[in-house]
């Protein structure tokens, strides 16, 4: 037998399932080194790209029956443990996120490594050298422990270790510090605090509210049973919201008369799926007809 290949005795049966579970590999590295590469491209992390290359290789090598491929898969589980030790060191579930599918993945080729001989022994097959694999994986363990050790100080972020190069930076001033009156997003601000400086509504005068108007955002369709779900924002004396049929709605903020509405995709039918929130942004130094402003200076073209 050729100690370089795979089986070269396999029956039909056992060839199909290899191929099979070749390709699964190739597709799998396939899928990790295309968001590697744009990962790359945000001048993130460097793992997933090397990954996505050795785990399409191990697949084509296993294809081609050759021995190989389960050393880069080796390589991959090793590559993989100080990776995941450098992020989040010995925290339990950030592991599991990062080592379960991998190990997942790799138990055909781990389980095939080793077959029973007779009652007491064991052969291996695959790995030629379980020792060196071990050492491997040893090594794989004190480089993600050396680098946690020299990395970063600051508390793991999940949303920001490693996946970005930069994290947001502190604002200037608290969006809470804010005296305007309007209300430009859905949380009123960027930061989402939905803090209001205005005081003419208290907590003692809140019972008394009235229904000062209602405004219409139909017509509905009547094939659709939908809810309107939208925050509408304001910016100056103008109210902004949108509806399920593709339409963004401009009502005057004191009254409710409806000043403008447009079709956002005249050539799509409605979805009838809930509009939760529109944006605004103010062109600077904007003027024309597509740059009216309203009653305080504010743009509403």
């Amino acid at each position: 037998m050729n100690t370089g290949m795979i089986d070269i005795n396999e029956g039909a049966l056992s060839r199909w399932t290899r191929r099979s579970y070749a390709v699964l590999l190739l597709l799998v590295g396939a899928a990790i080194l295309a968001g590697g590469v744009m990962l790359v491209a945000y001048r993130g992390s460097l793992y997933y790209l090397t990954a996505g290359l050795v785990l399409g290789s191990s697949g084509i090598l296993i294809w081609r029956r050759d021995r190989r491929g389960v050393w880069f898969y080796g390589a991959v589980l090793a590559g993989t443990l100080a990776w995941a030790i450098w992020e989040v060191g010995f925290e339990p579930w950030g592991l599991v996120v990062r080592l379960a599918a991998p190990l997942v993945l790799g138990l055909p080729l781990l389980l095939r490594s080793i077959r029973p001989v007779g009652r007491q022994a064991t052969a291996l097959r695959g790995f030629p050298g379980w020792s060196v694999f071990a050492g491997g994986i040893v090594v794989a363990l004190l480089l993600g422990v050396g680098f946690h050790a020299i990395g970063t100080t600051q508390p793991i972020d999940p949303l920001l270790q490693r996946g970005i190069a930069d994290a947001p930076g502190q604002l200037a001033q608290p969006r809470v510090a804010t005296t305007r009156g309007d209300w430009p997003a859905y949380g009123n601000d960027q930061g989402g605090t939905r803090f209001s400086p205005l005081t003419q509504i208290t907590p003692q005068n809140v019972d008394q509210l009235q229904v000062a108007w209602e405004a219409d955002t139909g017509p509905a369709e009547p094939s659709m049973s939908v809810s309107l779900e939208v925050t509408p924002i304001n910016v100056g004396d103008s109210l902004y919201l949108c509806n399920a049929y593709n339409v963004v709605i401009s009502l005057d903020a004191e009254t409710g008369r409806e000043r403008w509405r447009h079709n956002m995709t005249r050539e799509i039918a409605p979805s009838a799926k809930p509009c939760r929130g529109v944006s605004y942004y103010r062109v600077p130094d904007c003027s024309g007809i597509l740059c009216r402003t309203d009653s305080r200076g504010q743009s509403i073209g």
